[in-house]
């Protein structure tokens, strides 16, 4: 992304210190992901529970985020960038707390809280892409997984 220095300085300055190193790459290469939809086999309208599609959310909604003082703490030292919201939010039904990540964090890699695998944000994305072609909510399903979820899956090189 050509102005993603800049921007990531600004995340830096108003979160108060520096982000994961993973979040920094991440937002100077891709910025931003959504899978949300719907799709007929990978992503159904109206099914027993969620697809899960792979969200981020890019820089510029993590600087908003962060200057709303979304999940501040008491001293006002950490506050929290919304990676995505939860699967359920994700297919339109009331669900529970997004996926996010405290910053500032100064580390390679930081936990996405609330996520259900309790993993880092790296480890997220292995799950999600690798393991599931972007819609990670199918390792909970009972249906059987949709033979397009290994399409999607083909040919990707393992990160």
């Amino acid at each position: 992304m050509p102005d993603s220095a800049a921007r990531i300085a600004e995340l830096e300055e108003v979160a108060g210190g520096p982000i994961p190193l993973s979040l920094r790459a991440f937002f100077d290469v891709v910025d931003a992901v959504n899978f949300n939809g719907d799709h007929g086999a990978i992503a159904p309208r109206d099914t027993e529970g969620t697809a899960d599609p792979l969200m981020v959310y890019g820089v510029q909604d993590a600087i908003d985020c962060v200057e709303s003082g979304y999940g501040e703490d008491e001293d006002g030292e950490s506050r929290m960038y919304v990676v995505a919201p939860d699967a359920l939010h994700k297919a339109n039904v009331s669900g529970g707390e997004a996926y996010m990540i405290a910053l500032p964090a100064p580390v390679a890699d930081a936990e996405v809280e609330e996520e259900p695998h309790g993993v880092t944000f790296v480890e997220y994305l292995r799950i999600a892409i690798l393991g599931w072609g972007g819609f990670p909510g199918w390792e909970q399903s009972r249906a059987g997984r949709p033979a397009e979820l290994d399409q999607l899956k083909s040919g990707l090189i393992p990160f």
